[in-house]
């Protein structure tokens, strides 16, 4: 929902259409209690946490996400609510809460954060991460040091740790050196770049003959 249009029904629609086939992963707008509880709430099973900068920040994520005795998340929200008992029982143990590692101030922390419990992962922000470090728009040695030094951390704490990449082709470079949860690239890209590859291959012309073509219906 960070940077993106979404809204509490829309989400609420999204994730009922994909809740079966795969794990609905929401970032929140920020880390507020309100807007970690709006996430759960809509069902999301696993929360991607923005702008976390300290450990102090995370346990107070892990408080949010969290229902008592681990935290103080308030009961409540459509999906939970369908099958309460199983949901309320399950949800501690089985929602994925990570934080978001996007600052020279979060790398620094770095450690610290990972070994907060009920942190299960570390997500690198990598646009807002060079924006902190001073390189962007370009990533650089010393953006890429810095993530690997999030990547060698998380390992040691035996939590997971995941990165966005601009593009699919970086995504498999990522997954080599041991990131375990990798966003792809921008759903515009994705929708982009196969429209660009539509309209070069038309421009191009000398398709097939058309009188022979067949249709694909």
């Amino acid at each position: 929902m960070q940077h993106g249009l979404w809204d509490r029904l829309s989400l609420e629609y999204a994730i009922g259409l994909v809740r079966h086939k795969t794990v609905p992963t929401v970032r929140s707008v920020d880390a507020s209690d309100h807007a970690i509880g709006m996430v759960l709430d809509a069902g999301a099973r696993a929360l991607i946490v923005p702008m976390v900068d300290t450990a102090d920040q995370a346990r107070a994520v892990v408080r949010a996400a969290k229902y008592p005795p681990l935290g103080g998340r308030s009961g409540g929200g459509t999906r939970p609510m369908l099958d309460y008992k199983s949901y309320m029982a399950a949800a501690n143990d089985e929602i994925i809460v990570a934080v978001m590692i996007e600052t020279a101030t979060a790398v620094a922390n770095a450690a610290e954060i990972a070994a907060v419990p009920g942190i299960d992962m570390l997500f690198i922000g990598p646009f807002d991460l060079a924006m902190s470090l001073g390189t962007f728009p370009d990533f650089g040695p010393k953006h890429e040091t810095a993530v690997q030094s999030v990547l060698l951390v998380a390992k040691a704490a035996g939590k997971s740790c995941g990165i966005f990449t601009p593009y699919a082709s970086f995504a498999a470079d990522r997954r080599a050196q041991g990131f375990q949860w990798v966003v792809l690239a921008y759903d515009q890209s994705l929708i982009q770049e196969p429209a660009k590859g539509a309209v070069k291959h038309a421009r191009m012309g000398h398709g097939p003959d058309l009188v022979r073509m067949r249709l694909p219906w």
